[in-house]
């Protein structure tokens, strides 16, 4: 009976902690800095509809690199097969595959990086942290993580991260599924982070912007004005388009915190809303 209740628990768990890694509308965030922490620029990947190619159905992947989330069709299509996780590069017309992470793997295995690599990594560990199982990795003298469902915390589609990246360093910020947080990196807390954010331009020839508690006033010659609220998250909250003139903004609806007001994608400005 202690041997059938055992056996039962360790399904159970396994259910609860397993995460299956393609799930339609399923995102990740993931930002580049370069060396010496020059400009950071984020991506947005969304798992997105099926595709056959060679009689073998992917998911497609998309890419945004703006936090409007404009998409576009990324390189590479990936399938799950229990576990492991395939990508197929979309130009190249062959049925050529490589294992981009395989979570069925123990301590001690050794992973073969891809078909042509002579590189393997090594799992040092395994752990559980927070519900998410966690993979400790190495290649020679360097260390990477992976997480089930999420996979490497540096770079989404390079199992090894940052190892043999050159110019600056890549990082998952987070990862969502049905707008439920699954990894948010804790070294950052943000779902977007991009340079252009920090550089405020508080006044252009055309425009003029003030804020009074939590209104904003705006006035621009333009005929039309884009007007886009964004959260430090790189959510948008808010999108308005402004005729020539001024205009009032109450934001007494956003919850309190930072936020960033883009007007045609030039003006950019950082308020407080309390």
């Amino acid at each position: 009976m202690k041997t059938i209740i055992f056996l039962l628990f360790i399904s159970i768990s396994w259910s609860i902690y397993a995460q299956d890694f393609l799930i339609e509308n399923k995102t990740w965030s993931q930002v580049f800095i370069t060396s010496g922490n020059h400009s950071k620029s984020t991506s947005i990947f969304k798992i997105s509809s099926d595709t056959v190619i060679h009689s073998q159905t992917y998911k497609k992947v998309l890419i945004s690199n703006d936090s409007t989330k404009s998409w576009q069709l990324h390189d590479w299509a990936l399938r799950e097969d229990a576990g492991i996780v395939i990508k197929h590069h979309l130009n190249f017309d062959n049925d050529e595959e490589d294992t981009l992470y395989n979570f069925n793997v123990s301590e001690g295995d050794s992973i073969k990086i891809d078909n042509n690599s002579p590189y393997q990594m090594h799992v040092d560990s395994i752990k559980m942290i927070n519900t998410l199982r966690y993979f400790f990795l190495s290649i020679g003298n360097f260390n990477t993580i992976w997480i089930q469902g999420v996979g490497n915390i540096d770079n989404l589609f390079e199992p090894t991260g940052n190892t043999l990246l050159v110019g600056g360093s890549s990082h998952i910020l987070c990862c969502k599924s049905e707008n439920n947080d699954i990894y948010i990196n804790k070294n950052f807390n943000t779902c977007y982070l991009n340079s252009v954010d920090i550089e405020e331009l508080s006044s252009t020839e055309d425009i003029s912007f003030q804020q009074s508690e939590n209104t904003i006033k705006i006035s621009s010659i333009l005929n039309k004005n884009h007007i886009q609220i964004f959260s430090l998250r790189g959510e948008l909250c808010t999108e308005k388009i402004l005729d020539m003139g001024t205009k009032e903004f109450d934001l007494s609806h956003l919850p309190s915190g930072i936020y960033i007001v883009i007007i045609n994608k030039k003006f950019k400005k950082k308020i407080i809303i309390q």
